[in-house]
């Protein structure tokens, strides 16, 4: 790696790690990566469906695995001001 690119990529990566303590994650992950809709009730029912057995709790874990997807442009965009 060039030298000038490695000093860039390493006051990068200082600047992150120093600063992530102050980072709002919540405000930016809410921005690019919003929630579904009536999240709060669909939790709850969630929770209430893997407390029955093992199975409700299978299928529950695969609702929020398989079928939540987030595009990988709002994943980069939280990245991208996460870096920023």
């Amino acid at each position: 790696m060039r030298g000038d690119l490695k000093a860039r990529v390493n006051g990068i990566l200082e600047h992150v790690i120093t600063h992530q303590k102050t980072f709002d994650y919540r405000y930016y992950l809410n921005k690019s990566c919003p929630m579904p809709a009536a999240w709060k009730e669909r939790r709850a029912q969630l929770l209430l469906e893997a407390a029955q057995s093992p199975e409700a709790r299978g299928k529950a874990y695969k609702e929020l695995f398989e079928t939540a997807n987030t595009p990988k442009e709002a994943v980069a965009d939280f990245l991208t001001e996460f870096v920023a």
